[in-house]
């Protein structure tokens, strides 16, 4: 078995597990042109977006041992934010500043971490905040 069929089949494995345990969400990918001005926040952003329904598997940050994970990026952990592991989908790479509406919630990737052993995408972590 070559690395890229084994990769194949863990990414098959995980799409099955985040469909059978994720939640069903919306990914807003905004278009570069969409985000808005940080230092104009009054304003309202350009652009066009592109909406994926998606299914996302939503843990909290306290179970996630954010506090190991602050310690070793130095940084920052906001409070009451939301990781979120999401499958690949077709042509859909998501980015921070992407947003995911969860019921009725908005909630904006903060940072985003792709597992790509191999060079395959087999899961994404986000970073989420309302």
């Amino acid at each position: 078995m070559t690395a890229t069929t084994f990769y194949n089949r863990l990414q098959k494995t995980v799409k099955r597990l985040v469909d059978k345990y994720g939640q069903t969400a919306t990914l807003r990918v905004m278009d570069s042109a969409t985000l808005p001005d940080t230092n104009k926040p009054w304003l309202p952003a350009e652009g066009s977006e592109t909406e994926y329904t998606v299914k996302i598997v939503f843990i909290p940050d306290k179970l996630d041992n954010h506090e190991e994970i602050m310690y070793l990026k130095d940084t920052e952990i906001i409070s009451g934010q939301i990781n979120g592991y999401m499958a690949p989908i077709d042509n859909v790479i998501p980015k921070a500043k992407d947003v995911v509406v969860r019921g009725d919630q908005l909630l904006t990737i903060d940072n985003i971490m792709p597992l790509n052993p191999g060079g395959i995408d087999l899961v994404y972590k986000f970073e989420m905040g309302a």
